[in-house]
């Protein structure tokens, strides 16, 4: 988890939207994942909710 902030942080620097959300539908197809321990459950919701905003706040959307 902690990767993936900096990897958004360089995808904004880079201003590649293309990636960012390819990886907003990643982290939303975790959410469908039975392997997905319930513990990251609220981390991988605050990770989407962090991305859609910043996509808003950088114009992306």
């Amino acid at each position: 988890m902690k990767a993936l902030k900096g990897e958004l942080k360089l995808a904004l620097k880079k201003r590649d939207a293309a990636w960012i959300s390819k990886r907003l539908k990643d982290l939303e197809s975790y959410l469908n994942d039975p392997l997905l321990p319930e513990y990251l459950r609220p981390r991988v919701c605050d990770l989407i909710k962090m991305i859609k905003t910043t996509m808003n706040e950088h114009k992306f959307l």
